[in-house]
Parts: C-alpha cells; structure tokens; sequence
C-alpha cells in the first residue's frame, strides 16, 4: 500500500447478522397478522449471509460488489419495514479521538447480546475500539456506505501507479470513494434526526465537516493520480502545473473542512497526523504547480518568471517539509518532499546563475505572475447501483414479497386513526348536544309537569310508592345517621392505628436505647426492632392504606348525598311534599282555557319534534359507526401501490412513504363529510325546538309559575 497517500480506516460492526434476521423475524411476528414469520425464513437468511459478506471484507475488488448488492437488500426493506425495528446498530468510529493513523487495527471484539435494549449509545472497547449504536436501518445503510468509501480508498492506495493502467484504477477508486462520500452528505438530513434523539451519541464519521473533508482528500488524491499519469506520460510542463495546482487546490479545501467546528457542520474528527499530512501534501503540490510552471516559463524564455516561481515554490516546498516531519506522518511523505526540494533547489541555483551571467531579465513580483489556474481530471463518481439501487435489488431476486409493504401499512394505519377520530368527534358533538337537551329541559322542570298539568288527577301511584319505601327505609334521617356512623367509625380507626403507630416507634426507640446501653455486654439472641416487628409494621401500612382508600369512597358517597339530599327529602315528606315539590300534582278541577289549551299543544309538539331529532341523530352515529367498521381502503392501497411499482419498474418511491396515497385517504374520508354536516343540521333543529319549548313553557301561567 503506497504510504504517501491516505486511506479510509474502514468502519466494523459489533452486531451479529443473526442478530438482524430475529429482529425482523419477531417485528414481524408482532406487526404483520396476515403473515406468518416462518414463511419468510429464506429471506432472512438471504439477508443474514448477504450481511455476513458485506461487513466482513478483506480489502479485495470483490468486497465492493458485496457492499453494493446488501446495500441494495437494504434500501429494499425500507418498503416493507420501517426504520426502526428493535435493533441497535453498532459500528466502530473510524475517526475517534486522538486516534493515530499508522496504528494497526486488531480484529473487534465479540458483539453485544441481542437482549441489549435498541438504544443508541456510545461505547469502548478493548483494542483502541469505540462503538457507537443506533437503532434505524438509516444508520446502517449509512455505516455501511462508509465502509465502501473506505474499501473504495484501500483499493486506490494498493495500486503502484507507476504505469498509465494503474494510475487509471487509483483515479477511478479514488472517485468512487468520493462519489459515495457526496452521497452521505446528502442524507445528512435524515441522520440528524437520528443522532438527535436523546440520550443518542452521534457518530462524528458522519458529520457533514468530516464527510466533505474526507471527500476534498478522495478528490485531491484522485487528481494525484492523474498528475502522476500525465507525468508518466510526458505531457507538457504546462498541463502538468494545471493538474498539480488543482491538486493543492482540493488538499486546501480538504485542511479547511478539517478545521470546520461549525454547529450546523459538526465537529470534523480527523487526527492531527492526518491534517499535518494534508497540509505537507498542499505545500508540495503548490511547489510541484510552480516548479513545473518555471519549466514552461524556460522554454518560452521567460527568465525573470521562471526565477520568481522557483523562488515561490522552494517557499512552498520548505513548508511542506516541516509538516511532513511531524508525528506519525508517513516517512515517504518527508522523502518525496525532499527529492522535490532538491530538483527545485538545484533548478533555482542555475536559473539565478543564468539570468545573473546571461539574461538579465528582472524578475517580477509574486503578484505579477500569471495566475496558475488548475485543471481538473477528477470528479466524484457514485455507482448506479448505489444511486437507485432498485435495479440490482431485483436483479437478487424479490425480498420478503409477500408482506405487505410499510408504506401501505402506514397508509392503513393512517386511515383507521382518521376514521376513529371521526367517530370520536361525532360521539362527542352527540353527548354534549344531548346534556345541553337535558340540561334545558330539567331547566323547564319537563316533561314531568306537563305529565301533571295534562293528568290533574293526582301524583302518580309510581311516584307515591316511590315515596313510601324512601319513609319506611327511614329517609333522609337513616342516610344521615348511617353516613355519621361512618365517620364515628372511621375516625375510631384512624386513632386506633395512630396508637398502633406510636406503640412500635415507642418500642423501637426503648429497644435501640437497650442496645446503645448494653452494647459491650451479652445481650442474647434477641432479633432488632426493624426485624421483630417488620410483619406488623407492614400491616399497620397495609391498614393505613386501606383507610386512606375507604375515605376517598366515603367522599365519593357524601357528595352524591349532598346533591341529592334535597330531593330524598321531598320524597321522604310524603305527598303533601310532593304535591309542593311538582306542580299541578294535586287534584284541580280548574278548566283550562283555549289558549292555555293551545299552548300545551304546542309544547307537547315540541317535545314529540325534540324527541325526533335525538332519535335521528342517533341513527346517525350508528350509520357513521356501520360504515367505518365496513369502509376497507386496502384494495385502493394497493392498487395504488402496484401502479407506482410499475410507474418505476418494480420498485416504489420510499422517499414517499405513505404521503404517495394521500389523495386515496382524502378521497375515503369525504364520505364522512356528510355525517358531520348533518350532525351540525341536527344541533340546529335541536335549538329552535328547545327555543319552542322554552317560548310555550314561559306563556303557560301554571307552567312558568313552577318556574318562578
């Protein structure tokens, strides 16, 4: 492996693929009731060895295809699971503090038990490891593609690039590892949200400073590797300063992201030694850019320029062997630095000679030199399969196809809660418009006085036999001797436990006092206060407890005595109360007149419509209630959902989710539009009978005076 160039330290994972298989096996078990979890054991397994392959890698090309292929497994179950299925997801930081790159990496150590609680956390391990977890399919996904930017830069480094073939397969690895750092950066979004959760550790790998700065070095040693193709190939000098001015140009992009400590960034992790490696590598390519440009500037006879170049890239290359010979940095970086110092110093020494002796020609300031504006031969590339993955996914055959996408889970799921607060709504809008009808009513003291009003015969035999058991039950009196009986009791228990109370402290206090007295002598076998009564200092809490209970029901009791206490009292006077209490009870033989005869029509009128409309609307809410328990979106679901397979060739857009069927749940919930509409109608009918009763119970002189 070339030690002047850098290579991603590759991620690892803790968590076994077993463990990954029996959390979407019992996800499935609790989720999914049309399904049984056995019916899917080749698809976990598939997906269990697809996992093996892929986290497992060895450095070799073949390790990409197998990242690739269970990236795309994974990108398939996000259309049939949802991203969090009851398993963290622990993977090495391949940045943790104060990490030395050249150390060597020993193997991880054994995975946590798949009992570990799904949460994310931040770790330690032995070997210099730091785990950190996290329980969504996003984060793996993520881990993972980290990993094959890794791979993707471990493959560019083993190349020799001494010949045009092998620099071509550095620069394209080299790209690659950058097009999928681009890619991360893209879904920074839904990883914040991830890493947002508390009590979660984010991991810093996938920080935006970091992902950029890595991507800037993926970049910059791509371009490397062109140049070093374009010198192999002998190009001109000046295409050559082009390619190497690029190169500083990334190396100093990479440096700047590095530093980046913004919040809205994160915190970019990489190790001293790497930044000084960036920054030896920026100050050698600026020499290269200018020493190559001083070629160019010979031969065109530009004497004073070429000198001002050579003076500015011997600059240039002292200060990148003073970076290079800090600690950890790779030696070969400080040799390469050195051999380009001595062509620049040698170049430089017969240059001044020359210009001294020969040319003459003055040689400009910096700023006058013709700005060298670098060419670029790199650019990130992502894998196709890696950019829609759908394609390859079907290639590897259907996953889990008999289950029924998340997406139209969620939709269903979606649909019944709406249904529900529907129903709820409607239920709700009946009992308060029921209780504004009762409350009313009872108001005007109907219907029972028109009952006496209409039967002026007397009290009713119902109401009269009422009546007498309430006296013979001994009324109001017995309730209230029976509710002081209570007190009287409960109150004797209260104390009785306080002294129960007051006895065990008072012996625990004399048994303590014995023990501090006594405590250099032999005081038997005699068992401590907190152990001898600890049986019936639990009973005494146990009885405490029961008290307490006990008088929260008397409460409950004493307070439905009080409000109805006035009306078991008229129950409790006989019929003389009665007939006081209810107007018209007693026996009349006053005619009515016509009008007051006509008013009564009218009311009872009233009451009959009132009674319709509280009829109809419960008709109502049992039609809404019918329809709903009937109403199945399901087939429009997945109609739907086949359509939009179709629409992108076998796969659905699972950046939608379930917002794609939002028009079929909108379209589903317009039929209940009408029940809300005809419950409000409803509320409208009932307010004017309620205003009829009201107007013809107050014109009726007997009536309004019942009021009065």
């Amino acid at each position: 492996m070339s030690l002047n160039l850098l290579a991603i330290p590759p991620k690892t994972t803790a968590t076994p693929s077993a463990h990954l298989a029996a959390a979407l096996h019992a996800h499935i078990a609790a989720h999914f009731t049309d399904a049984h979890p056995a019916a899917f054991d080749g698809d976990l397994a598939r997906l269990q060895e697809a996992r093996d392959e892929a986290v497992h890698l060895d450095g070799h090309e073949v390790g990409v295809r197998r990242v690739e292929e269970y990236y795309a497994l994974l990108k398939a179950l996000a259309s049939k699971f949802p991203d969090e299925i009851n398993l963290a997801f622990s993977w090495t930081l391949s940045f943790p503090s104060s990490t030395s790159f050249f150390s060597s990496a020993p193997s991880p150590p054994s995975s946590p038990s798949l009992s570990t609680p799904a949460r994310s956390s931040l770790s330690h391990a032995p070997g210099g490891f730091t785990y950190v977890a996290h329980p969504t399919l996003a984060y793996e996904r993520a881990a993972l593609l980290f990993s094959l930017a890794a791979l993707q830069s471990q493959l560019a480094c083993v190349e020799t690039r001494l010949d045009t073939e092998s620099c071509k397969r550095a620069v394209g690895a080299f790209a690659a590892a950058a097009g999928i750092l681009s890619h991360l950066l893209s879904l920074i979004p839904t990883l914040a949200s991830t890493f947002a959760a508390a009590p979660r550790t984010a991991d810093s790998d996938l920080s935006a400073a970091t992902l950029r700065a890595l991507r800037d070095v993926m970049l910059a040693q791509a371009q490397e590797c062109a140049w070093a193709k374009a010198v192999v190939d002998r190009m001109k000098d000046g295409t050559i300063a082009k390619l190497a001015a690029r190169v500083e140009a990334l190396y100093a992009s990479a440096l700047e992201h590095a530093a980046a400590k913004g919040a809205d960034a994160g915190a970019c992790e990489l190790p001293k030694e790497w930044q000084s490696h960036l920054g030896a590598k920026r100050w050698h390519f600026a020499a290269a850019a200018q020493f190559r440009k001083s070629v160019e500037d010979l031969g065109a006879n530009r004497y004073g320029a070429e000198l001002a170049r050579l003076q500015l890239a011997q600059a240039h290359i002292k200060k990148a062997l003073e970076l290079a010979k800090a600690r950890n940095v790779s030696p070969a970086l400080a040799a390469d630095a050195k051999s380009l110092q001595d062509v620049i110093n040698s170049s430089l020494s017969r240059a001044t000679r020359d210009n001294d002796l020969i040319y003459l020609d003055p040689i400009p300031a910096v700023a006058q030199l013709a700005p060298l504006v670098g060419v670029s031969m790199a650019e990130p590339r992502l894998a196709p399969d890696i950019k829609d993955p759908s394609a390859l996914a079907r290639q590897l055959g259907p996953l889990f196809e008999q289950l029924t996408p998340y997406s139209v889970h969620l939709a269903m799921s979606i649909y019944e809660d709406r249904k529900e607060a529907m129903l709820r709504e409607l239920e709700e809008t009946k009992s308060e418009l029921e209780a504004d009808a009762s409350s009313t009513l009872q108001s005007l003291n109907l219907p029972g006085s028109l009952l006496a009003l209409e039967q002026p015969l007397g009290l009713p035999a119902s109401l009269l036999r009422k009546s007498d058991e309430v006296r013979l039950s001994g009324g109001l009196a017995r309730l209230q001797s029976i509710a002081a009986d209570v007190a009287r009791v409960a109150a004797s228990d209260a104390r009785l436990l306080d002294e129960i109370e007051a006895h065990l402290a008072a012996e625990k206090e004399e048994d303590d006092g014995l023990r501090r007295d006594f405590k250099d002598k032999h005081v038997g076998n005699r068992e401590p206060s907190d152990t001898a009564a600890r049986e019936l200092r639990r009973r005494a809490e146990e009885f405490a407890q029961t008290l307490q209970q006990a008088k929260g029901s008397d409460d409950v009791v004493r307070a439905k005595m009080d409000e109805w206490e006035d009306v078991i009292g008229v129950l409790d006077g006989g019929e003389a109360a009665l007939t006081a209490f209810i107007p018209t009870g007693a026996p009349t033989t006053a005619p009515q007149s016509s009008a007051q005869t006509l008013c009564v029509s009218r009311l009872r009128r009233a009451l009959e419509a009132l009674d319709d409309v509280l009829d109809a609307r419960a008709a109502l809410l049992s039609e809404a209630q019918a329809q709903a328990k009937a109403d199945d979106v399901k087939p429009h679901i997945v109609a739907a959902q086949a359509q939009q397979q179709a629409a992108h060739e076998g796969a659905a857009d699972e950046a939608q989710g379930a917002q794609m069927f939002e028009p079929i749940l909108s379209e589903g919930m317009e039929k209940y539009e009408r029940f809300k509409e005809e419950m409000q109608r409803s509320a409208h009918e009932q307010e004017q009978q309620l205003e009829a009763i009201r107007v013809s119970s107050l014109s009726h002189p007997l009536l309004s005076r019942a009021l009065s």
